[in-house]
């Protein structure tokens, strides 16, 4: 007997804690373009629910494969519920090309604001 699995695609997701349950749940389609390395959880713009920032790209494809950029760094606004919506380029602040490999948030000063790079 032999088995055949396929696979129509693999999409980016995020697992959110439900009870003692994890339930997977896609990102939207801004997140799906470019494979994303660094994943930012914390409270962007302050309204108290967790949002995300992802690096993303890729470069090192072989040779007769094109290199993955289509990203520009993506923030995604959390709404407490589980939704988490993209932000513009224009309203976040963020448009980073090239390829990204990481980031740090941190709130150095301990103002109670974070600072990330």
């Amino acid at each position: 007997m032999s088995l055949v699995s396929a696979c129509a695609e693999v999409p980016s997701i995020v697992f959110f804690r439900r009870g003692a349950r994890f339930a997977p749940v896609a990102l939207p389609i801004a997140a799906q373009v470019a494979p994303a390395f660094s994943v930012n959880v914390a409270d962007f713009d302050g309204d108290g629910h967790e949002d995300l920032f992802l690096s993303q790209n890729f470069f090192a494809t072989y040779q007769w494969l094109p290199r993955v950029d289509a990203g520009r760094g993506l923030m995604l606004k959390g709404d407490g519920c589980g939704r988490l919506d993209p932000v513009s380029a224009e309203l976040s602040g963020v448009r980073i090309d090239g390829e990204q490999r990481g980031a740090a948030v941190c709130d150095f000063d301990q103002d109670g604001k974070l600072i990330w790079r």
